[in-house]
């Protein structure tokens, strides 16, 4: 699920990093720098967690009580089902729509019976009949590009293209979403959950002024129709008819997401545009940690590599600035000659992360002679953060590696060290996240 938010006021709160006060010209990068990123979750942190969801209905809660701690103060309502309209598809050339028994068309107010089969459209055939041509099933669902839908479906003509526009009940068309947007085989309380979200994020995100409601994709929810239903979420789906999620008696914008790492977040350290809601705020997820997304594996980069992601020449360092949620608000990027800020979000989507619950840590080992007098002493100094237990490895063969040491790490992250080559060697730094760029030395 995923979602913009435009034209709403920015509240955040940044905390630092407890070591950013120390770095100053310590953490400068060198060619033996390297950056790793690892965090948890994947997607927005905003709202109800379905892998949090899945552990409280494991051990025994409704979906009610589920509810109510991710979308904290709201209550439970009940609304009568009703109509929406899903985009099912935009831009296409042609379109097939049909039916395998008789149907209607509609085009200018005129009904017409047609037989069974497919009928293709063209926008100039769509023109024709008045910009738009709709299609109601007879005994047998509709069928658009071959995938079968419940209810109507409009073909609107427009700029040379096609769009077709499913208008379906509320609740068959939650029967198409709710296995796609959490596995179908989960405890029944997940999955009432999800219909409920769902249905409450659906009814306060319709656009009555515009020819559909939802698109099918991820930029609403996911919708596949009657392909995608499945006898356990139907179940879902009819026994909590009608519910829906509420605050100050409206439908509430019922956000959610995968994997929150272990705690939800505040809209507004999310989504910079957002404003405070009073039920999108940050909450614990004891549970998340059955997702195989709770802890990411690391993410390495070189110096040049993290320089060419974030667009900054020169880079010599990067630091996370927290927001209140404990995610990265915003990234410090520390250039020779300037630094700049990059929202949490816009640096996720560059790195190519899952979320912004993400740490940036380093290793970075200091350019050394690349010549010296063979079996005298050598200090090697660098710089280590966020890291642990470091060891200096040496290179005794092509791609094999040594332990030299564990380092000695001062409370600014700087290190020394000495070592005695006896012949010419390689160094690099290393621990069990990560292995950085290793650097030559030469003896005489």
């Amino acid at each position: 699920m995923g979602h913009a938010i435009l034209g709403r006021s920015m509240r955040r709160v940044l905390v630092s990093l407890a070591v950013a006060a120390a770095l100053g010209t310590a953490s400068t990068a060198s060619a033996g720098t390297t950056f790793v990123v690892d965090g948890h979750g994947w997607g927005h942190g905003v709202g109800m967690s379905q892998y949090g969801a899945y552990g409280y209905a494991l051990h025994g809660w409704g979906y009610q009580r589920i509810l109510a701690h991710y979308y904290a103060g709201t209550r439970l309502g009940i609304l009568p089902n009703r109509s929406v309209r899903v985009l099912l598809a935009e831009g296409a050339p042609r379109l097939v729509v049909g039916s395998t028994k008789p149907l209607r068309r509609i085009a200018r107010k005129k009904p017409l019976t047609l037989k069974a089969g497919g009928r293709i459209l063209t926008p100039a055939a769509v023109r024709k009949l008045g910009g738009a041509v709709r299609f109601e099933a007879g005994a047998s669902p509709l069928r658009v590009q071959g995938k079968a839908y419940r209810g109507a479906v409009t073909v609107y003509s427009g700029g040379g293209s096609l769009s077709a526009v499913n208008e379906v009940s509320l609740d068959h068309y939650l029967r198409g979403v709710v296995p796609r947007e959490m596995p179908h085989d989960w405890p029944l309380a997940a999955l009432e959950s999800q219909a409920v979200v769902a249905r409450s994020y659906t009814l306060a995100t319709l656009h009555p002024q515009q020819h559909f409601d939802l698109y099918a994709d991820t930029r609403d929810q996911v919708y596949d129709g009657i392909e995608g239903e499945k006898p356990e979420s139907n179940r879902a789906v009819a026994a909590t008819a009608g519910r829906i999620v509420t605050y100050a008696g409206r439908a509430a914008i019922t956000y959610y997401h995968s994997t929150s790492g272990g705690r939800t977040a505040n809209i507004e350290d999310v989504w910079p545009k957002a404003a405070a809601v009073p039920y999108l705020r940050s909450a614990a997820d004891p549970y998340d940690y059955l997702s195989k997304h709770h802890t990411w594996p690391a993410v390495v980069f070189s110096r040049g590599e993290l320089a060419a992601r974030l667009k900054a020449p020169g880079l010599r360092d990067v630091l996370v600035e927290r927001n209140a949620s404990g995610r990265a608000g915003e990234l410090k990027v520390v250039g020779a000659r300037s630094t700049r800020l990059i929202p949490g979000q816009d640096a996720r989507v560059l790195l190519g992360l899952r979320s912004t619950y993400f740490d940036v840590r380093v290793l970075s080992l200091d350019p050394a002679p690349k010549l010296v007098p063979r079996g005298k002493p050598l200090e090697l100094t660098g710089f280590v953060r966020g890291l642990g237990r470091i060891r200096l490895e040496r290179e005794v063969g092509p791609g094999d590696w040594e332990k030299v040491r564990l380092l000695r790490l001062a409370p600014d992250g700087r290190f020394r060290t000495v070592v005695r080559p006896d012949a010419a060697t390689r160094y690099r730094l290393a621990n069990h996240i990560a292995v950085g760029g290793a650097m030559a030395v030469g003896v005489r």
